[in-house]
C-alpha cells in the first residue's frame, strides 16, 4: 500500500500477496518480493498507481530484498547467500556475491552495489560483475535495512538505532533510536524513513533530530520506499494465508 508522508489513508497497490517482502519502485512501476515462506520466491511487479501485478522473477532462492537503477533489478537472498541482478528489459539473472549467509538487505549507487547483513556486517562490491567484496562495518547488532546517498550509507539495527558512516569510512553516526525494532529503511535527499515490526512508519532529519511517526497499524511492517510524493510499504499480514498487503500514504 502507500501513504503520504504527512500521514494519509494508505490506498492498496496491490492484495491478496502471500508474505510480500522487500519493495522498489521507479517512474513506472513498483516491484515487490513475494516471498510466500519458501525458497522458491517470486518478484512480481505492476505498473504505477493500480496496475494488475505480474511475475518479473520466478524462483529466485528466497529473495527478500530489493534495489533498482536505470537498467537493473538487484536482488539479495537470505536464504541462499547470493546478490544477483536483472535486466528491467528482461533477460538472466548476473550473480555478484555468493556466501553471503543472512544478508538482509541491497542498495545501490552508479557503481557499487551494497548490501548488510543479520551478523553486523555492511558489505559492498561493483555493479559490474567479478569486483571484489569490501566490509564497510562490522558490528555486533543485526542489522535489517540498507540506503545510501551521494555521501554516506545507513541502515537499521534490531537494536533500535538508525545509523550512518561515510562511504568513504569514519565514524558510525547514530541518527535515532527507538524502543521499536526498526525493520525497512529508505530516505530521500531531506528524511531518514523505517518501517518497524510493532507496525508503524517513522521518519527523521538526515543529519539527525527528532524522529517523526507518521502511520500506526497493527500488523508488523517490513519493508519501504519512497519517491518524490508518496512512501510505499509491505504489510505482512495476520497468520491468514494471501492477507498481506502493499500499501502507500503521502509523504
Amino acid at each position: 500500500m502507500k501513504v503520504a508522508i504527512t500521514g494519509g489513508t494508505p490506498t492498496a497497490v496491490a492484495t491478496a500477496q502471500n508474505s510480500p517482502a522487500g519493495i522498489v519502485v521507479n517512474a513506472t512501476n513498483a516491484y515487490w518480493a513475494d516471498y510466500g515462506g519458501n525458497v522458491n520466491a517470486t518478484v512480481e511487479t505492476a505498473l504505477l498507481p493500480s496496475g494488475s501485478p505480474s511475475p518479473f522473477a520466478t524462483s529466485e532462492g528466497g529473495v527478500w530484498w530489493l534495489a533498482i537503477d536505470a537498467t537493473n533489478l538487484y536482488m539479495a537472498s537470505w536464504d541462499a547467500g547470493t546478490i544477483k541482478k536483472k535486466p528491467l528489459s528482461g533477460g538472466s539473472d548476473v550473480t555478484l556475491a555468493t556466501g553471503e549467509n543472512q544478508a538482509v538487505s541491497i542498495t545501490v549507487d552508479a557503481t557499487y552495489v551494497y548490501w548488510c547483513t543479520e551478523l553486523g556486517a555492511v558489505k559492498r562490491t561493483t555493479i559490474a560483475p567479478g569486483g571484489m567484496v569490501d566490509t564497510l562495518y562490522g558490528g555486533t547488532s543485526d542489522n535489517y535495512s540498507i540506503a545510501v546517498d551521494d555521501t554516506h550509507v545507513y541502515w537499521s539495527e534490531a537494536n533500535g538505532s538508525i545509523q550512518s558512516i561515510p562511504k568513504a569510512g569514519g565514524t558510525v553516526v547514530t541518527l535515532a533510536t527507538t524502543p521499536e525494532h526498526p525493520q525497512g529503511l529508505a530516505i530521500d535527499s531531506t528524511y531518514v524513513y523505517w518501517v518497524t515490526v510493532e507496525g508503524t512508519v517513522n521518519k527523521v532529519p538526515i543529519v539527525g533530530g527528532a524522529a517523526t511517526k507518521l502511520v500506526t497499524e497493527s500488523n508488523p511492517l517490513n519493508f519501504i520506499a519512497v519517491d518524490a510524493t508518496s512512501i510505499y510499504f509491505t504489510n505482512g499480514g495476520t497468520a491468514i494465508a494471501n492477507s498481506g498487503s502493499v500499501e502507500r500514504v503521502a509523504k
